[in-house]
């Protein structure tokens, strides 16, 4: 029976040439189109995934008016650790605007480079993966620098980078940075892409102090222990703020979480990381 069917099947595909051609043709295209738009699909739900406890993490948004913006002060992190229960962990990064870039240099090699500023817990929260050097520790000395691998092949070739030097300029400051760890090249389904990192105290050290709670420059991230009420949480954050702000700008009406995973396909997201 099914043999008559190829049998009837392969004969109009060879006396119907033509309508043939174009039905295979457009059911190739069909099916091609489709696989496609899934494999995207699949790409924008997985953006931050391949962090550990991914959906413990949460983004901390300010809002005020029509306005959603993730800077914070980087007081804010350390601050909601210690007065809040519900929170594992938190940390802070800053990764400067497109186009305000640091030299870096090796030697004779030199290249504008956009960098970041972090908090010396960074790898606490965020797992993103070394490839050499200690999550824990890579980020204490003020001089050190973590870069990708891309970055070591660049500025070092073939060479190990670790203990070595590059020198960092930038904001008017020059000084000698240590390479303490190499980070894997970072996936690139994360909405946060850096390549180098620097520690926060460096920033404070030879910049300008950002110990404050007026300069909101840095991005807040918070890990918490059980499933809380984020709606609850976002008020014990702002409550948490004007204790220890109360001079803030009243415009600020509140504070909202935004799960890791789902930071990328936020409709606020270029206002709300700032880019």
């Amino acid at each position: 029976m099914f043999k008559n069917y190829f049998k009837i099947a392969f004969r109009n595909l060879i006396h119907q040439k033509v309508f043939s051609s174009i039905n295979i043709f457009g059911l190739a295209v069909g099916m091609t189109c489709t696989i496609l738009i899934l494999l995207w699909v699949q790409d924008e739900l997985s953006f931050d995934k391949f962090h550990k406890n991914a959906n413990d993490i949460y983004l901390v948004v300010r809002e005020k008016a029509n306005d959603k913006l993730a800077v914070t002060s980087d007081l804010l992190a350390p601050t909601l650790k210690q007065e809040l229960p519900e929170i594992e962990n938190s940390t802070c990064i800053m990764k400067l605007p497109e186009g305000m870039n640091f030299l870096i240099q090796n030697g004779n090699k030199g290249f504008e480079e956009n960098v970041s500023f972090a908090a010396s817990n960074l790898f606490d929260v965020l797992s993103f993966k070394l490839k050499k050097g200690d999550p824990a520790t890579v980020l204490r000395d003020p001089n050190s620098v973590v870069i990708t691998e891309e970055m070591e092949k660049k500025y070092f070739g073939q060479e190990d980078a670790i203990g070595k030097s590059l020198t960092v300029s930038g904001f008017g400051q020059k000084h000698v940075a240590k390479v303490s760890g190499i980070l894997e090249n970072i996936p690139s389904n994360s909405h946060l892409q850096t390549q180098i990192i620097l520690p926060n105290d460096w920033f404070q050290s030879n910049v300008m102090n950002l110990n404050d709670w007026q300069n909101q420059s840095f991005r807040t991230y918070i890990k918490l222990k059980n499933n809380n009420d984020v709606q609850v949480l976002s008020s014990k954050i702002k409550a948490c703020e004007v204790r220890h702000f109360p001079n803030q700008n009243t415009e600020i009406l509140s504070y909202s979480l935004i799960q890791l995973t789902k930071i990328h396909l936020s409709t606020y997201l270029e206002m709300i990381l700032n880019i």
